[in-house]
């Protein structure tokens, strides 16, 4: 059963709503919204146990203050970092992270820097590395060591 929901938006945003519709062959402007909120919601269903994320972060390149602040905060995760690259795309910085940890100590993370001046986007994505499996819990990572997982091979 479905239930009617009313909202306001802005024009652009309508606007874009409508090419995403129209370039990816929705029948429907709540069609795309629909779909639109699953992947928000199942963005944040990880809410608690061991994750895998990668996060992909778009930061102006202008800012040495930014460039140390980021550093600063990875330098505080370092136990659950695996993997930072860092490269210039034009004006801009991306950075890449992969972390195993926490996923509350991740979110940590990535709000930190979301916060930062200069940031432009942060985007992630979660992987839980921990399932419940007939009753019992099952640990991807019962194969790799304790922590810190980003020993060199």
């Amino acid at each position: 059963m479905s239930e009617i929901l009313s909202i306001s938006l802005p024009k652009e945003l309508v606007e874009k709503l409508e090419q995403i519709r129209k370039d990816k062959g929705y029948t429907s402007r709540s069609e795309v919204v629909r779909d639109a909120l699953k992947l928000l919601l199942s963005k944040s269903e990880v809410k608690e146990g061991l994750v895998l994320s990668t996060s992909l972060i778009l930061a102006k390149s202008a800012s040495r203050k930014t460039d140390q602040e980021i550093s600063n905060i990875l330098h505080e995760y370092s136990e659950i970092i695996i993997q930072f690259n860092h490269t210039h795309f034009g004006d801009y910085c991306v950075e890449s992270i992969t972390c195993v940890g926490d996923v509350k100590e991740v979110n940590n993370l990535l709000s930190r820097l979301r916060r930062l001046k200069g940031i432009i986007e942060v985007r992630d994505v979660k992987v839980p590395l921990e399932r419940k499996n007939e009753g019992e819990k099952e640990r991807i990572t019962d194969t790799l060591k304790s922590p810190p997982y980003n020993e060199p091979c």
